[in-house]
C-alpha cells in the first residue's frame, strides 16, 4: 500500500493507493433532507452506511468504502476486509449544510441559495471518481447516490442552476445536472474517458436511489394507467386532457407528443411506449450509465421511491404502499416491466436498469469479486 498525494476539490488531499487485485471500491452519497425538520430530518448517512453494510455482508476482500456526508461536510473513508473495518479516516472537511443556507419559497419547500459557501457539491463526487480513474482504474464496484432525486438528477441540497441555457455549471448549484455534467466545458472528453476508467466492466454499476420526478411522464403514466389492459396492443387508442397551463411546459419537454393545441389528444400505444422511453432516454440515470459505461439501477422516470422498513439494511426502494405522500406504484411497475420491457432489479425494489449504449469492455479489470447480488 502507497500514499499518492492527489489535488481533488482544492484541497491535496493523500489517496491511498492498493493493488488492485486486493482493493476494491465503493463510493457512497448521502444527500440532505432539505425537507425535514430536527427529529423527522431523513439521516441519508444512516441509510447509505445500511448500504455499505450489506454490501460488506458479501464475500468482497479488500475494500475502501468511500462516504459523502452532504450534511456535515465530511468524506469519510473505511478500508476494510469483509465486514471487518480496519482503517477509518477523514479524507476532507467542508462547510457543513446550516439553516441559515435555505429560504423558504412560496410553494413552502426550502431553496438552498448560498452564495460562495464550500458545501459539498456533487461535482466534488465526479472529481473524486475521476482520481479513481487516474490511479485505481477498473476497482470503481458501486457509485451509489442516496437522496432526494427528480430525472434530472441527485438531489443533494436542493440548489438550483441561475443560467439553465449557459453550459457551465454554476459554482452555487451543488445537485446533479443531467445537461450539463458530463458535457464539456464542465467534463473534458479526457475527464468522460477517466470517469468511465474508474469502474469495473463486469461488476461496476451505478445506483440512484432517490425519486425520478417528472411531471409529463407521471401524468401521461396517471392517465395511461387508468386505461391500460395487458391485452392491449400498440395501436389501441387512449384519450388524455391535460392542464393548460402544465401543457405549455410539457411541449417543451417533448413537443411529438404534446404538439396539439387541444388539451384533450388521443394517443396509440405505440405512441406513448415511444414517448415512456424517450424521457427514460433523457433522464439522469441513463446519461449516467452511458458515460460510466456501467448499468444504471434507478427509479423510472414519473416514479418515486420511499424508505425502506422492516426489511434488513434498509435503504430506499420504489414505493410499493399507499401512504400519506404518494399512490401505491406496484401496478405501474407491472407496466414499465410488462408493456415498455424494462428489467425490474433482483431485490423487487422497484428500480430498473438503465443500460449503457456502449458498455464498458474489460480491458484491464481487475478479478472482481461479483457481489452477493450481481444484479444490482
Amino acid at each position: 500500500m502507497t500514499g499518492r498525494y492527489a489535488v481533488w476539490g482544492g484541497r491535496t488531499l493523500d489517496l491511498l493507493t492498493h493493488s488492485r487485485s486486493q482493493l476494491q471500491n465503493f463510493v457512497l452519497v448521502a444527500g440532505y433532507d432539505y425537507r425535514g425538520r430536527d427529529a423527522s430530518r431523513v439521516d441519508f448517512v444512516q441509510l447509505a452506511l445500511n448500504r455499505a453494510a450489506m454490501l460488506r455482508n458479501s464475500d468482497l476482500g479488500r475494500t475502501r468504502f468511500t462516504l459523502f456526508d452532504v450534511a456535515r461536510g465530511i468524506v469519510d473513508e473505511q478500508i476494510g476486509y469483509g465486514d471487518e473495518i480496519t482503517s477509518v479516516r477523514t479524507v476532507a472537511q467542508y462547510e457543513p449544510i446550516r439553516s441559515t443556507h435555505y429560504e423558504v419559497q412560496p410553494s413552502g419547500i426550502p431553496a438552498f441559495r448560498a452564495v460562495g459557501v464550500r458545501t459539498l457539491s456533487i461535482v466534488d463526487v465526479y472529481d473524486y471518481v475521476l482520481q479513481l480513474g487516474a490511479h485505481e482504474p477498473a476497482t470503481l464496484l458501486e457509485l451509489a447516490f442516496v437522496s432526494h432525486g427528480w430525472g434530472g438528477g441527485p438531489i443533494l441540497v436542493n440548489s438550483f442552476d441561475p443560467t439553465p441555457s449557459h453550459g457551465m455549471r454554476n459554482y452555487d448549484d451543488k445537485d446533479g445536472r443531467v445537461n450539463k455534467d458530463f458535457a464539456a466545458p464542465n467534463m473534458s472528453s479526457r475527464k468522460r474517458r477517466l470517469f468511465r476508467a474508474a469502474f469495473c466492466a463486469r461488476a461496476g454499476r451505478v445506483f440512484n436511489f432517490g425519486c425520478a420526478s417528472d411531471a409529463a411522464a407521471r401524468d401521461v403514466l396517471d392517465q395511461l394507467f387508468e386505461q391500460w389492459e395487458p391485452t392491449h396492443d400498440s395501436t389501441n387508442i387512449y384519450r388524455f386532457a391535460f392542464n393548460s397551463d402544465r401543457l405549455i411546459q410539457y411541449r417543451t419537454t417533448d413537443p411529438a407528443f404534446f404538439g396539439d393545441e387541444l388539451p384533450k389528444v388521443s394517443r396509440s400505444l405505440a405512441q406513448c411506449q415511444a414517448f415512456l422511453h424517450r424521457r427514460k432516454n433523457v433522464s439522469y440515470s441513463q446519461k449516467i450509465a452511458d458515460v460510466a459505461g456501467v448499468r444504471c439501477w434507478a427509479a423510472f422516470p414519473g416514479t418515486s421511491s420511499s424508505y425502506e422498513k422492516d426489511v434488513p439494511f434498509p435503504v430506499m426502494s420504489v414505493r410499493k404502499a399507499l401512504t400519506e405522500s404518494g399512490i401505491d406504484l406496484t401496478s405501474y411497475l407491472r407496466f414499465i416491466n410488462v408493456c415498455l420491457g424494462y428489467v425490474g432489479d433482483s431485490k423487487e425494489r422497484g428500480f430498473i436498469e438503465f443500460a449503457p449504449l456502449q458498455p464498458k469492455k474489460p480491458v484491464y479489470d481487475h478479478s472482481a469479486t461479483i457481489i452477493m447480488d450481481s444484479q444490482d
